[in-house]
């Protein structure tokens, strides 16, 4: 279609031919006449750009012969549903609020845990939050943290956002899908200002799991837009992942750069014997003796997960102190009586992804190969979804790790898990989705009674 080629190059010189070849060139012309354009895209994140950045180009500039505009109606390939201009106009008229999680208060510098592994970021990060209070420059610009699951970078990110809200700086804390989440509803209401004004208008800007953003084009593309913004306002940012910056896979170049521009930290996991000292100091918190055998019998037994090592020593407590027993050593036939209901329920049920699994193929009444397995069979792919909500819900894992566990992309993961939280929140609890989930975390959390895991 002549009009399209002649739209696009002109469009090369006022964004330029490398923006046009990755964006608009690579949209496939499915069909055409005189009045209408029907394209095609890779997937829904460039539609979704083309909606934010062309579509009102198009149509100033989109015209046939006889002088009348031409209507373009872009689908994506992935099946998502098409955002036909129509679409976004009643889009327009959806509420849309930006919401994001607050901060765990248990999750401060004083409780984390100091080792000769992670004394470098800790000392960093609440250097950084004395700077932003004094409003003084810092030399490194972003911080990005990166290590592997349960090594401490969220407990380390919130302990700052929480120092930083306290002393007055405004600092905001999400995760990179509720970034992506916070965008396509921006776009599709039409709220790109309040968006850009809600992201940019901070003096901290806090951001876990980057690697989420790998492969979206269009998010990478405002997140781009949002760092820069910062970044030359001098307002301080700090990123998390898994992935040190050059591991990131499908992540543009030009944004690797920039997480490279200040300092970026590894963060490492507790060494058995790290656990076993952070464990010592929280039973003399709680005024419980432990043998060391004993202690070390109590790690093996929860697998050494610290959240349910916290939940069985809060317990164990409480149980001590009901039977007076705080000044006696305990041995472990001691810890074996007193947290029996503990140990039995950990063994029939481990806090893993494979504990999941098994709990959930169970409950269903299929095999956990099954759930593991390549079957689109609604039979296997809702409790597939709910085994990944789990994950996420009860163990904190990244969409990427569970993307490993259960071998699918993280975006896969990703609208699995949004499929079983949107039926949560429409369904009421006496729905078949609702009633899974409170039995699933009921079996699962009978190991690990719902008391504070952290000890002040």
């Amino acid at each position: 279609m002549r009009a399209w080629e002649e739209f696009l190059l002109l469009q090369e010189k006022e964004i330029g031919v490398d923006t046009v070849n990755k964006w608009l060139r690579s949209l496939k012309v499915l069909c055409f006449d005189a009045c209408n354009l029907y394209l095609e895209a890779k997937d829904s994140f460039q539609v979704t750009w083309f909606e934010e950045h062309v579509r009102h180009k198009v149509k100033a500039s989109l015209i046939n012969n006889n002088g009348k505009p031409i209507r373009v109606r872009v689908t994506s390939l992935d099946k998502s549903a098409p955002f036909k201009e129509t679409q976004i106009q009643q889009e327009k008229t959806a509420y849309f609020t930006m919401q994001y999680g607050d901060t765990d208060p248990q999750m401060s510098f004083a409780n984390f845990l100091v080792t000769p592994e992670n004394d470098l970021p800790v000392r960093i990060l609440q250097e950084f939050a004395k700077v932003s209070e004094q409003s003084k420059g810092f030399p490194f610009n972003p911080i990005y943290l990166f290590g592997p699951e349960s090594s401490g970078k969220t407990h380390l990110m919130q302990a700052s956002v929480a120092g930083l809200r306290e002393a007055g700086v405004k600092t905001l804390y999400v995760s990179s899908d509720l970034f992506t989440e916070h965008l396509v509803s921006a776009i599709r209401s039409g709220e790109m200002q309040r968006f850009r004004a809600f992201y940019r208008n901070v003096e901290a800007l806090f951001i876990e799991d980057i690697e989420v953003l790998s492969g979206k084009g269009a998010t990478q593309e405002e997140f781009f837009h949002t760092f820069n913004s910062l970044h030359t306002d001098g307002k301080l940012i700090v990123i998390s992942s898994t992935f040190a910056p050059g591991e990131l896979k499908a992540m543009e170049e030009r944004l690797i750069s920039r997480f490279e521009w200040g300092i970026a930290i590894p963060v490492s996991p507790l060494t058995r014997e790290g656990l076993k000292n952070f464990l010592e100091r929280k039973t003399e918190k709680l005024n419980i003796r432990i043998e060391e055998t004993a202690l070390d019998f109590l790690i093996q037994a929860l697998s050494s997960h610290v959240k349910s090592l916290l939940h069985a020593l809060n317990m164990l407590a409480k149980r001590v102190a009901y039977k007076k027993l705080s000044h006696q050593l305990l041995y472990q036939g001691d810890i074996e009586v007193l947290l029996q209901d503990v140990l039995q329920a950990a063994e029939n049920i481990r806090l893993t992804p494979s504990g999941i699994v098994r709990a959930t193929a169970q409950y269903y009444g299929v095999s956990p190969e099954s759930i593991l397995g390549r079957s689109q069979s609604r039979e296997y792919v809702f409790p597939r979804q709910v085994a990944m909500f789990l994950c996420r819900q009860k163990l904190s894992l990244s969409y990427v790790k569970i993307g490993e566990v259960f071998s699918r992309d993280h975006s896969t993961v990703i609208s699995s898990i949004r499929a079983i939280s949107q039926k949560l929140e429409e369904d009421d609890r006496e729905s078949d989705v609702s009633c899974a989930i409170q039995e699933l975390t009921k079996r699962l959390s009978s190991a690990y009674q719902s008391l504070d895991f952290i000890v002040d």
